[in-house]
């Protein structure tokens, strides 16, 4: 080959050389173009409206009630909240101005519900659901008080077994002889079923919003065995391992906000329409957030029924009390291929027209009509059972209660250190109860998560089934359990342990107290250094205080002791002193409802019930005085 002929062909070589590196250069500067138009697509808003503990709470009940702070610094106002048609309202309004809206419940839809739900076996409230449009929902503990089959049928439809019979007080697929289901899935990621070997529900579920995604980890309370006698055939996993794993899963797969709906709570002492800091909070949930990686965008928690709204490491935490009364609205900027750029929320008030009026600021909603068309069947429906009559009483006798930063109202947040005049009566019918051998107990317990609802004054003194049926709507099978002395100091002292100490409080002072008969009556001392010490050294009880029948407690005898199923069967709410130290265990043939209706008709032949005094006292360890718990 001539040389010039070589020169031409490396002149050739260095030209397509050079042209090959454009190729390639203009490849790569598109394909970076592309990634950054990519990342500067325009944030996506979105919006999720959540609801937790609903409890088929359908109807707008009189008794749920708020207080509303006055903008201007006046006096707040009192505002009725709750039913089913005016928080579909809500839910209309939101998505009519906010397309981006999602919304999406927290658990215990159904269980410790009103007559008008449970005699429906929750059907009417899925239904209602439905109507609405609920996009996805964690399961609560509650949702399990039937046990799983009973929880599957919810999400998968058919009638319930047997005949809808008045009689058995229950009405499946009454409305139109068939069930279709949950059309919204529950999340489940940490119920492992003991027959599959995998979750009961599904752990995760993304929702497509636009050009972004939103993903959604459902789960319940890892305590749900200690909460609910239907936990049978299922394991609960840890909380916060559960939501590092499905977290970690979904952003491998793009999703750019994680949401995290949680059956568990804590407590705080003031209100989210007060304030945004969770002050004072306490509570499973506190530990949890905490423990949290950074790819979780918002906690939206449940079961304690208190109201808050924070921020906590980064992640926004918020609870919206219980039954419906308010909603936490959760607002999301969401960047394409980036995550969650700024977050922001606010408890929203569900104000129905029951309202005269209210502060600058909110509204009256106006039920929607197609889901009160359906509250108004199932209302009907059941109306001639849960408005008979059963006894009198000659003024409200209630349970304690706080709404927002510490009023005593007759509705709101249960506090369980309070003795209750409900939970008296209660205890005192268990008392009353006729057992088959003929033989009297010495004293009757029911905890304090027995009592849903105080027990109102309707017109005349009368109190119908609907009322008395919303303090107790468990249908609890009662029980006669022996212990002796020293079991019974065991199993009070369990009221201020370690596991009863860790939800809710009441200015400072944790527990859960058993509302006990009159038959017992007991000192216990406060101390901050006692509370929630480990099993056995809590030595709260004033043993010197402790009579039964005005007798004192001899540790070495035994008692006959009466309570519901939950509490002697399987040691629920951490009272395992019920199930460890028994000497025996007798199925009375009974409900918590029979003793209810028997007593309040036997007590009321000749004049109305009157609400019972106090039963137990509680001292400050070093200066002797009262507690501050409110004594009704």
């Amino acid at each position: 080959m001539h040389q010039f002929e070589s020169q031409i062909l490396l002149g050739y070589k260095t030209r397509i050389e050079i042209y090959l590196k454009i190729v390639v250069l203009s490849m790569l500067s598109a394909l970076f173009f592309t990634g950054c138009g990519h990342n500067t697509e325009a944030p996506v808003s979105v919006k999720i409206l959540a609801v937790n503990d609903f409890h088929g709470y359908l109807l707008p009940e009189k008794q749920l009630v708020m207080s509303l702070p006055d903008p201007d610094g006046g006096a707040d106002v009192r505002v009725n909240v709750g039913g089913a048609a005016y928080l579909a309202s809500l839910v209309r309004q939101t998505r009519a101005q906010s397309p981006n809206t999602l919304f999406v419940g927290v658990g215990d839809f159904v269980g410790g519900s009103p007559a008008l739900s449970t005699w429906t076996t929750g059907e009417a409230t899925i239904e209602a659901m439905n109507l609405i449009g609920l996009e996805v929902s964690a399961v609560g503990n509650h949702e399990f008080d039937r046990g799983k089959a009973e929880l599957k049928r919810l999400q998968n439809g058919g009638c319930a077994k047997g005949e809808p019979t008045s009689s058995a007080q229950e009405f499946s697929c009454a409305r139109t002889g068939a069930f279709e289901g949950a059309r919204f899935p529950y999340l489940a990621a940490n119920v492992i079923d003991h027959d599959t070997g995998k979750s009961l529900f599904p752990a995760t579920f993304v929702r497509r919003v636009g050009s972004v995604s939103v993903g959604f980890i459902g789960l319940t309370l890892r305590d749900t065995p200690q909460s609910t006698r239907g936990a049978q055939g299922l394991t609960f996993l840890d909380e916060v391992s559960t939501i590092r794993e499905h977290a970690a899963r979904l952003k491998q797969e793009g999703v750019e906000a994680v949401v995290v709906l949680l059956h568990e709570g804590g407590s705080t002492s003031t209100s989210s329409l007060r304030d945004q800091t969770c002050a004072g909070l306490a509570g499973p949930i506190k530990s949890i957030v905490s423990s949290l990686p950074p790819t979780v965008d918002v906690v939206l928690s449940a079961h304690t029924h208190y109201d808050y709204l924070c921020e906590i490491n980064g992640i926004l935490l918020s609870q919206a009390g219980s039954y419906g009364r308010m909603a936490t609205e959760i607002n999301l900027s969401i960047r394409p291929g980036r995550g969650v750029t700024s977050r922001s929320g606010k408890t929203v008030p569900i104000i129905n027209d029951l309202t005269a009026t209210t502060p600058k600021g909110y509204s009256i909603l106006s039920p929607d009509p197609q889901v009160s068309r359906l509250v108004e069947f199932y209302d009907q429906l059941t109306r001639p059972l849960r408005t008979r009559a059963l006894g009198f009483i000659n003024s409200n006798i209630l349970r304690t209660d706080i709404d927002g930063a510490g009023q005593v109202v007759s509705s709101g947040t249960r506090i369980d250190v309070a003795d209750h005049p409900i939970g008296r009566v209660f205890a005192d019918a268990l008392l009353a109860m006729p057992v088959p051998d003929g033989q009297t107990a010495d004293v009757a317990f029911i905890n304090p998560g027995g009592l849903r609802n105080y027990l109102p004054m309707l017109e005349g003194g009368k109190v119908d089934y609907e009322t008395l049926f919303g303090v107790a709507p468990f249908g609890d099978a009662l029980y006669r359990v022996e212990m002796t002395g020293e079991s019974l100091i065991r199993l009070l002292e369990q009221q201020w342990e370690a596991p009863n100490c860790t939800g809710k409080r009441y200015k400072g002072i944790c527990g859960r107290v058993l509302q006990p008969s009159h038959s017992l009556t007991y000192t216990w001392t406060f101390s901050p250094e006692g509370q929630g010490k480990a099993s056995g050294t809590g030595k709260m009880i004033d043993l010197d205080s402790v009579r039964i029948h005005g007798k004192p407690l001899v540790l070495d005898a035994i008692y006959k002791v009466v309570t519901v199923e939950f509490l002697a069967v399987y040691g629920g709410d951490f009272f395992t002193a019920f199930t460890n130290q028994r000497l025996s265990l007798q199925n009375i043939a009974a409900t918590d409802m029979d003793a209810l209706q028997a007593y309040l008709s036997r007590y009321t032949a000749n004049s109305p019930l009157t609400p019972p005094p106090s039963r137990i006292r509680c001292v400050e360890k070093f200066s002797g005085k009262a507690c501050e718990i409110p004594v009704l």
